[in-house]
């Protein structure tokens, strides 16, 4: 029984009497008419049938089709299974036409001359502060020094003894101090190309060098 009010209680028996026994029932678990799904019942909860309100729907919709289906059939809009389904289709159709255009050429641009390469910077030996190029000396204190043309210079001996020669032309105040910083440009410009031309440069180039004359 799902009842579960207390019967009313009488007046207390005398004693010595037998009294009468009343059994209470309440339902605790009760499955749910649609998926069987265990449901706890609450204590005032005892008509639940169904677990969730789907369930609930589900099982409406099952025991009103029948009704429904013979309502449509007498009002005439329920549809023969063997009619088959209408449908609108909409298409669309795309067409790409291709047009080929004449190839116009492009301008020929005129090119920009391309400079032609730097030469090459000779390394700067150690010790030695670049020393820029001297003038071209005039004839005149060129033929002071013992030198004509640049065809015509001795090599090896003559040359050193020359280089001799100036120097002690200097010592002896013979050449002006205004040729002074031309013979300085000219000895720098030896010394760079000693200093290339031998392996180790102008150390290597100095060890090699006879004691001083006394």
């Amino acid at each position: 029984m799902d009842d579960t009010t207390p019967p009313p209680r009488g007046p207390r028996p005398a004693p010595g009497r037998t009294t009468a026994q009343t059994t209470q029932e309440r339902t605790l678990v009760r499955e749910c008419a649609w998926c069987g799904t265990p449901i706890t019942l609450r204590p005032r909860a005892g008509h639940q049938k169904y677990c969730s309100r789907s369930c609930r729907q589900r099982a409406y919709e099952v025991r009103t089709a029948a009704a429904r289906q013979e309502h449509a059939v007498a009002a005439g809009t329920a549809r023969d299974p063997q009619e088959p389904v209408r449908e609108v289709v909409e298409r669309h159709t795309v067409r790409t036409v291709v047009r080929r255009s004449p190839v116009v050429p492009l301008p020929s641009w005129p090119q920009t001359p391309v400079p032609p390469p730097e030469p090459p910077v000779r390394p700067r030996p150690r010790g030695i502060r670049p020393i820029p190029p001297a003038p071209p000396a005039a004839p005149a204190a060129a033929a002071a020094f013992g030198f004509g043309p640049a065809t015509d210079r001795g090599l090896g001996q003559d040359a050193v003894q020359r280089l001799r020669e100036i120097a002690a032309r200097i010592r002896t105040r013979a050449i002006p101090a205004a040729d002074h910083p031309d013979i300085l440009a000219a000895a720098g410009e030896i010394l760079t190309e000693l200093s290339a031309a031998t392996p180790g440069g102008l150390d290597a180039l100095t060890r090699r060098l006879p004691p001083p004359r006394h």
